[in-house]
């Protein structure tokens, strides 16, 4: 039976697509796949709000939501692995616990106290759960500013803590050598060390690269190599640690195949490498990649069926749209943007009929600043374009009203005349005639 396969598509938000054996695109939809596709092909999605349960044809088949924060997700779909935090005031984050949720019933099936996960991996088989955990040194909220780390591996299926090594260091991108064996990490930051720790001795030894800046690493599929990639890639024997240089450059991601290594370049190449660093095959994927007609090559991706995702939707009349979910770099709480009209914010509307339509902004700007707020210049790609206006004389109150043609179009919000940065939360949409 061919399995179709998830593609990622370069979105803003994580948009993902699903296709089948011929390429056709089968559904489409915001959020992060967590698993590889079953046997019918069924895959988990990770949303904004829930963990998703998604068919080959694009049916959700389960949707669950859970209360605590997501780390994690079982390799069969069964179990996610979940961070809850503390209840002791002051100890919300230095008491949390790891614990392992049963989807079907909701029930704990086990939990790991005080261990306040930065980031998590399951290995490929699913039996073990890694975690970079934070140290806590100070066993208390209101200081515990260090982000020296634990490396943790706990059984999956009992949670049975395998591994609890303190590394004194800030570490990052958890790799499980293919036996279950190793788990490797790096230092964080632009580094040349990693820390390469035996789960079965509790046993974590040092790796230092002869550069630093590490963009990917891989073990071998017999666990006896890791491939490191910085400017230059690096074979080292997990046994003595020995790093040979191979003579590539520019790699970017590494992936293990049977006789080697794949390595994709950073100018578009996918190199097939021996055992030995030897290039036995070169494929250029940016070559003839050109698009020459963008427009009829986005048929396919906007024709598929689109599954769950009101993020890919446009808003309609009346409803509230949140800036902090249409904005692509929401760095802060009210929505923080610029006065001179770079970089606005952009929201997609449907028009069901030609009309005009009413456009209100609050603003959360504090009442000192009233000499310092400007206006608004709503810009729509069909070319209507409005002022806002102080709503019955409220400068925290903006509205303006745009005669729009039927269909869906692209709202610029323009900030304009402005002496110091609209604070933005939400709009309010609505039918003017």
């Amino acid at each position: 039976m061919n399995r179709p396969v998830i593609l990622c598509l370069l979105c803003a938000a994580g948009a993902w697509a699903n296709t089948d054996p011929t390429g056709k695109l089968r559904w489409k939809m915001v959020g992060e796949p967590l698993t590889t596709p079953a046997a019918d092909g069924s895959v988990w999605v990770k949303t904004r709000t829930a963990l998703k349960h998604v068919s080959a044809d694009g049916d959700v088949l389960r949707s669950v939501e859970l209360k605590d924060r997501f780390l994690a997700l079982s390799s069969d779909g069964r179990t996610a692995f979940v961070q809850r935090a503390g209840t002791r005031v002051g100890h919300v984050n230095v008491d949390a616990e790891l614990v392992a949720v049963e989807l079907a019933s909701g029930k704990d099936l086990w939990k790991v106290e005080q261990c306040e996960a930065l980031e998590s991996r399951v290995s490929d088989d699913g039996q073990l759960l890694a975690c970079v955990e934070k140290e806590n040194l100070a066993r208390r909220d209101d200081i515990a500013r260090s982000t020296l780390a634990r490396l943790t591996v706990v059984e999956t299926a009992t949670g049975k803590v395998r591994l609890r090594a303190s590394l004194g260091q800030s570490v990052t991108a958890l790799q499980f050598a293919p036996d279950n064996s190793r788990v490797l990490v790096r230092q964080a930051g632009y580094s040349d060390t990693l820390y390469l720790a035996d789960i079965a001795t509790g046993l974590v030894r040092q790796i230092k690269l002869p550069e630093p800046g590490v963009w990917a690493s891989a073990f071998a599929r017999d666990g006896k190599t890791l491939w490191v990639a910085c400017e230059k890639v690096y074979r080292v024997a997990t046994d003595s640690l020995a790093a040979t240089a191979v003579n590539i450059e520019r790699v970017v991601q590494l992936a293990a195949v049977r006789d080697g290594m794949v390595a994709g370049t950073s100018d578009g190449r996918v190199l097939w490498l021996g055992n030995a660093g030897k290039v036995q095959r070169e494929v250029n994927l940016a070559g003839g990649i050109g698009v020459q007609d963008i427009h009829a090559a986005l048929v396919p991706l906007r024709d598929a069926k689109l599954v769950d995702s009101p993020g890919l939707r446009p808003n309609e009349f009346p409803s509230t749209v949140q800036f902090l979910f249409e904005y692509p770099r929401p760095w802060t709480d009210p929505l923080q943007i610029r006065g001179d009209g770079i970089c606005p914010p952009v929201v997609a509307v449907r028009a069901p009929v030609a009309g005009k339509y009413r456009f209100t902004i609050p603003l959360l700007n504090e009442k000192s600043e009233d000499d310092k707020i400007g206006v608004f210049r709503l810009v729509s790609d069909d070319g209507a374009t409005a002022k806002t206006e102080s709503l019955n004389g409220d400068k925290w109150q903006q509205s303006a009203v745009l005669e729009l043609k039927p269909g869906v179009w692209t709202i610029r919000i323009m900030a304009d005349n402005w002496k110091a940065p609209p604070l933005l939360r939400e709009m309010k949409i609505e039918n003017a005639d």
